[in-house]
């Protein structure tokens, strides 16, 4: 009970110090909290479903020379029929998301779905997925029936009973809500706002437009999942499923394979990028604002030894004193977490901005309890340190007049600091610069001026009129018609040559004659389509020219695509088919455009964007198509949308730099401050001997210089490394140069400079008679 009244009497009597420590640990435990949150929210996914951990996603996998290839797609009806005969199974479920969305209305007002799925029956039990109103079973008779979310519920009819309501989707098919299910948490890889029964194509073609092909070899939108029976063997599963596929698929190079669901998510490469790099950037955070807290404490030495010798002459032993000094560090840590959490949750809205979830899916009871296992070990190892050092302080200190300084101990300390600093500083640039890169690199077309609108089902006898009405607006330059866009999505195919069988995968566009001159894709060779392109010719990219080893001219030569012959007439550069965030050389793929009239999504080029020019082009659309609800979407928007989790993670390291440099300033403004107290009758009588102010400064930043140059090398070593790692994730890189790292060592040695020089400075030009009147 003693020590716990001493160590409450040094808290309250010494503020000074005790607040540097507590604002050190609240910044870090902020941080912390804010990066280790978000690793406990993306290792938790799809863990909340009955058996999750029976629970199997089936996947499409196509045999390699190399590796294989896995995609998420299930033919359709053969899943239906897999399933059935798969043993070691008790059920499974199959659901085809959709995608594209058009808004629902509800009483004329538009509503945007996040998601909407086409499932069996099975799915809700399967999923154990509740409905709070309606009936499941009578909810399954009719195709025009609809399930809503309960936040969807919500949105569109406030507290009403939505059952037996009437929804039109994109204004003209309507679907009767037969109830409303509970929401699925965020931490789960299955995201949607409504179900429609899947029983035939009918629902497919009202909303998409067109007929998926459900055999083997036809469209791979589905998604299949099953769940085994207890203690079923997932390995002799998977055996038996491929010997399965091969009375279907009649090979071995494609078939499909289970994988446990409570793993999708974190083992996306994405993912586990992001788990690692959070990790790894809240461990220095919270290693700063420890060692800072440990030097913080170190640097009461000259203060508090005599203290801790008195406590011995008095019968206190080293380990109670021990104790009394973890007990201080505990009460300290418990301050600081409750500020940390006031901070969190008054600051929640800025705090969105850099985090991709939602602010309540991050910080819940069981993350922040996640949190707190990881966080506190490490300020209580922190407080080891100064723990150990004051109880070996000697009884003698009490009775003669001796020093203890544990000078190596604080360099140590702020060693570790300033390491982590220009890791810090270093990796925010190599963030930012590579931001920038992905923005700005030519992806072999223009997109600045570009916007595009959907029109699912478009009748292509319309594209003419549709073409020349939008072309008489001034701000429209050039209107075209594709079946995707470069850059952002694109459907895949193959082609062979026909005289030598040699085939690739290729991604093909259906494009009109306007699509090459209003993206701006330069023609290499040969032509573009004419006005009135023949149904067999096809243009296609450098890339395929390279795969397919053709040495001579492919103007003229004839392929096989669709299993129809095609003829080559032009050649253009290569343009990127996907976002720069892939794998080296796969954003650029062997490409082919066809020759399309009316394809589902009008593209135009503009001479500038603006509001008006938006409106515009909507209220002439809407005019000539009032029964479909029209979104102009601005392609540039498009594509930055795609870099949005590199913008959260560049804010995330921005904060991150903020903190780590800010606790490192309280650690080295503390370490200036002891070292002047400590050496202020050296500097006294160094100054009476003639010595200048700026002699002192440079007297306190001698000890400091190998300090910085040996924390310079570690943090860049470090910063390499992580820089490194995370730009694997892009086709194209920033390069770590020279330069790079001689800026950022510039920086930080410059922010040291002037702390250092304007902590110290005061001292030097002060009377020395006053220092020695002080001793």
């Amino acid at each position: 009970m003693k020590r716990l009244i001493y160590t409450f009497r040094y808290l309250t009597r010494n503020r000074g110090n005790n607040l540097i420590r507590i604002l050190s640990m609240t910044l870090g435990l902020v941080v912390g909290a804010i990066l280790l949150s978000q690793v406990a929210f993306d290792t938790s996914f799809d863990r909340f479903y009955p058996d999750a951990d029976r629970i199997y996603q089936a996947r499409f996998v196509w045999v390699g020379e190399n590796e294989d290839d896995v995609a998420d797609g299930l033919f359709g009806e053969p899943w239906s029929v897999l399933r059935d005969e798969l043993p070691g199974t008790v059920s499974g479920t199959m659901f085809f998301p959709q995608r594209n969305l058009r808004p629902f209305y509800y009483e004329d007002h538009p509503h945007v779905f996040q998601g909407l799925y086409h499932a069996d029956s099975v799915f809700f039990d399967f999923f154990g997925v509740k409905l709070t109103q309606g009936d499941l079973r009578s909810g399954f008779l009719s195709d025009r029936n609809i399930f809503l979310s309960g936040s969807c519920a919500e949105r569109m009819f406030g507290g009403r009973n939505p059952v037996g309501e009437i929804v039109f989707y994109d204004k003209s098919a309507p679907y009767t809500v037969a109830g409303v299910f509970e929401d699925f948490p965020k931490n789960s890889t299955l995201s949607f706002d409504a179900l429609i029964p899947l029983r035939n194509i009918a629902p497919f073609t009202d909303i998409n437009g067109w007929r998926p092909n459900m055999k083997w070899g036809g469209t791979d939108c589905f998604r299949g999942y099953v769940k085994l029976v207890p203690g079923a063997n997932p390995d002799s599963v998977n055996a038996d499923l491929r010997k399965i596929c091969r009375k279907y698929a009649d090979t071995d190079e494609v078939f499909y394979r289970l994988y446990p669901v409570t793993q999708l998510h974190r083992d996306n490469a994405d993912v586990r990028h992001h788990v690692f790099i959070r990790s790894l950037l809240a461990f220095i955070v919270l290693l700063v604002a420890a060692m800072n807290y440990a030097l913080a404490s170190i640097s009461s030495l000259a203060t508090r030894a005599r203290t801790m010798a008195m406590y011995k002459c008095n019968g206190n032993t080293s380990s109670g004193i021990f104790g009394m000094m973890l007990s201080e560090t505990a009460i300290l840590i418990l301050l600081s977490m409750l500020l940390a959490v006031l901070l969190v949750f008054s600051f929640r809205q800025p705090i969105q901005q850099i985090i991709t979830p939602p602010f309540s899916a991050i910080f819940t009871a069981g993350n922040l309890t996640k949190t707190l296992a990881v966080i506190i070990p490490l300020f209580l190892i922190a407080g080891v340190i100064p723990a150990k050092i004051f109880s070996s302080i000697p009884v003698a200190l009490a009775f003669r007049n001796y020093a203890l300084n544990k000078r190596l101990w604080k360099q140590f300390l702020l060693f570790i600091q300033f390491g982590c600093a220009a890791l810090m500083i270093t990796l925010l640039a190599i963030v930012v610069r590579q931001y920038r890169l992905v923005l700005h690199k030519d992806p072999g077309f223009r997109y600045e001026n570009l916007v595009f609108v959907r029109f699912p089902g478009f009748d292509p006898a319309q594209a003419d009129m549709l073409k020349h009405q939008l072309g008489k607006l001034p701000a429209v330059q050039v209107v075209c018609f594709a079946s995707g866009l470069p850059g952002y999505e694109c459907s895949g195919d193959n082609i062979s040559e026909e005289a030598t069988g040699r085939g690739v995968h290729i991604f093909a566009y259906g494009v009109d004659s306007d699509f090459i001159p209003a993206m701006e894709i330069r023609v290499a060779s040969g032509r573009n389509f004419g006005a009135d392109p023949a149904g067999n010719e096809i243009i296609v990219n450098e890339e395929l020219v390279e795969k397919m080893q053709w040495t001579d001219s492919p103007i003229g030569k004839t392929v096989l695509l669709f299993q129809t012959p095609r003829t080559i007439v032009g050649v253009v550069e290569n343009f990127y088919n996907q976002p720069l965030i892939r794998e080296p050389n796969s954003v650029i793929h062997p490409s082919v455009l066809m020759p399309a009239t009316g394809s589902p999504i009008l593209i135009a080029k503009l001479d500038g964007i603006t509001p008006e020019k938006l409106s515009e082009i909507r209220k002439l659309l809407t005019n000539l198509f009032p029964s479909t609800d029209i979104t102009v979407d601005i392609y540039r928007e498009v594509i930055r949308a795609q870099y949005e989790n590199e913008l959260h993670f560049r804010n995330t390291v921005f904060v991150g730099v903020i903190v780590t440099l800010l606790i490192s300033l309280i650690g080295l403004v503390g370490y200036t401050n002891n070292e002047i107290q400590r050496r202020s009758k050296e500097i006294a009588i160094r100054k009476v001997n003639g010595a200048t102010a700026s002699s002192i400064v440079r007297l306190i930043a001698r000890d400091l210089q190998w300090i910085t140059l040996a924390a310079l090398v570690a943090g860049f070593a470090g910063a390499y490394l992580i820089g490194g790692n995370w730009l694997l994730r892009f086709a194209t890189k920033t390069p770590l140069n020279i330069g790079l790292f001689a800026g950022c060592g510039l920086t930080v040695c410059a922010i040291i400079a002037v702390t250092v020089i304007l902590k110290t400075r005061r001292t030097a030009c002060e009377n020395p008679v006053k220092s020695i009147k002080k001793e």
